[in-house]
């Protein structure tokens, strides 16, 4: 169960996937970077092969791997939420900060997805969908994939308690039937 009013941080096993999902794109970028490296030293004909082997794409694609890894330990570290009664705030980015709040009654659709990396560490995605034009990606304007209005990596049991919680206040209260009390004949 997630505490109402209070300042959130991802789970332990969701810094732990940020984690391996970087050093993951840190070592394929590493790997693309060897094969560059390895291409242009066999490849290399004539007076300028030491400096082309020496300065080929292995540092740079090295580099962009540790960006990626620092990008989604960072990402991990620095993302929030917080739930009141009767919206959800979600605080996330690294280099530009985002914070949107969310009310419950603008909320259209809540699903909560795992993938197989995402089903190893006992994770969850909670998407909560709105009727916002943000949603469509710029790429996509012309029909394709939309993207929720926000996503919270949580455990599947605070997944269940958070759509659960959510669909509990977004649905229109039940009519209350009015009550008139009975009319007493006049006391003489």
């Amino acid at each position: 169960m997630i505490s109402l009013n209070t300042q959130q941080k991802l789970p332990g096993t969701a810094m732990v996937f940020y984690t391996v999902v970087g050093l993951m794109l840190a070592a394929i970028f590493t790997g693309v970077g060897f094969l560059f490296h390895g291409g242009a030293a066999a490849s290399c004909v004539g007076v300028a092969c030491p400096l082309v082997t020496s300065f080929a794409g292995l540092p740079l694609f090295m580099f962009i791997g540790f960006v990626f890894l620092v990008r989604f330990v960072l990402y991990g570290m620095l993302f929030s939420f917080i739930v009141s009664e009767h919206s959800i705030t979600i605080n996330s980015g690294v280099i530009l900060r985002n914070s949107n709040t969310i009310d419950f009654s603008k909320i259209q659709n809540i699903d909560n997805m795992r993938g197989p990396l995402q089903m190893l560490f006992g994770l969850t995605n909670v998407n909560i969908w709105t009727a916002s034009m943000n949603q469509i990606s710029f790429s996509n304007r012309g029909g394709g994939r939309s993207r929720p209005e926000a996503f919270l990596p949580l455990t599947k049991e605070d997944a269940e308690w958070l759509r659960n919680y959510i669909a509990g206040q977004t649905r229109p209260a039940a009519a209350v039937p009015v009550v008139t009390p009975p009319v007493m004949p006049p006391q003489a």
